[in-house]
């Protein structure tokens, strides 16, 4: 063997034109040397090491067992190389694992791929671009229409959108199965375990922050925005709800205009347009109604909106001793509180019990300086 590679070198210093027609035919080495620039048409199997220090074109195949040693840029696919050392013209797969941009796929342009079965799972009929899939089945069953935009990272992330225009593209979803069972729908951004896992179909614009936030949400939900755990965990059709804290508003299954802000805020209340600012578990809905500190109802018509507090209220007093105490905190000045203002003409009443429970209410009349109090209601007073 030793002579032969003399025998080649030689043959190979004196005339690499003969040489090259020489390489056509097929080449089995038990150790091969490659030191000058070398066209090979034809297949390589070597038993042992391969050296390759020249500038090689193989439109063969090539098969080594031993060990390969490349002293310059190696390129698949090209002879136009834009990296040194190793430029791959397609992508690769590494038992199963795709490393690449989808050049099976119709627009493959800025893609990135590094998953089994990842955007597509090689499916030649999607048309995507400038989207991001890393991890088992992410992005995997993409199949048709142009659906980009989408970054995926994580098991199964967005391992169930099909793509139908625009009403699947950029999305973001980061953690197992986040975003997973979703068909359809824009501009979600899911970033936990479990996030946004209900079977959207259209639903958009939803934001869950934290392991199983808005887990159930399917159908067209939208709008919706969850921070912390379970936080509208058992949601699964309602829109424009918020929720902060671990487990708030957490079984509203079809509410719409909820917030909730605090663990366990309004984590019973199965309706909508409500206001909850709590740390508790109260239990059931009408203990998160008398319980929060603050539950409130939300209305288009402001005059109809309410709020109570459920605790004393102190202000200018950070410890009050009375359900509402008003204090001016500065020493030895006077606390003064208004009721009403200049440009009211229906001047101020205040209404008060009695011992008995009867109501009493208290006005100043026009001109005079002093109260006047009535079990008649203010507003069958001339003047009111």
């Amino acid at each position: 063997m030793n002579s032969f590679i003399s025998s080649a070198r030689s043959f190979i210093n004196r005339d690499k034109t003969l040489i090259t027609a020489f390489l056509i035919f097929s080449l089995v080495l038990t150790a091969g040397v490659v030191s000058a620039s070398t066209t090979i048409s034809t297949d390589i199997a070597t038993q042992g090491q391969l050296s390759v220090t020249g500038t090689s074109t193989l439109s063969g195949g090539l098969s080594v067992t031993g060990i390969s040693t490349l002293m310059g840029n190696v390129t698949i696919g090209t002879t136009t190389p834009q990296a040194t050392l190793l430029y791959v013209n397609g992508d690769i797969v590494v038992n199963g694992l795709i490393v690449g941009q989808g050049a099976s796929i119709t627009v493959p342009n800025s893609n990135t791929i590094l998953g089994l079965a990842a955007l597509g799972n090689g499916n030649a009929s999607v048309s995507t671009a400038f989207s991001v899939a890393v991890g088992y089945h992410a992005l995997s069953s993409i199949s048709s229409a142009y659906t980009g935009n989408n970054t995926a990272v994580g098991y199964n992330s967005m391992g169930a959108i099909v793509g139908v225009a625009a009403s699947s593209s950029s999305n973001t979803a980061l953690g197992r199965d986040s975003l997973g069972q979703a068909t359809s729908g824009a501009r979600n951004t899911a970033i936990g375990s479990g996030t946004i896992g209900g079977v959207l179909t259209g639903g958009s614009d939803n934001t869950a922050v934290g392991y199983s936030a808005l887990t159930m949400a399917a159908g067209m939900s939208a709008d919706n925005t969850a921070v912390g755990r379970n936080t509208l965990g058992s949601l699964t059709g309602g829109n424009n709800n918020t929720a902060l804290g671990y487990n708030s508003l957490g079984a509203n299954t079809t509410g719409a205009g909820n917030v909730g802000v605090g663990t366990y805020a309004g984590h019973y209340e199965l309706g909508s347009s409500t206001l909850y600012i709590d740390d508790q578990d109260r239990g059931n809905s009408a203990g998160d109604k008398v319980g929060a500190l603050l539950y409130g109802t939300f209305n288009s018509t402001p005059s109809l909106q309410t709020l109570t507090i459920n605790g004393k209220v102190g202000i200018g007093s950070t410890t009050p001793v009375a359900n509402l105490q008003v204090n001016n905190p500065t020493a030895n000045s006077t606390t003064t509180m208004e009721v009403g203002n200049a440009q009211s003409n229906k001047g101020s009443c205040l209404k008060l019990y009695r011992t008995d429970g009867t109501p009493v209410y208290a006005y100043v009349a026009a001109g005079a300086t002093t109260f006047t109090l009535s079990t008649s209601a203010c507003a069958t007073v001339t003047g009111f």
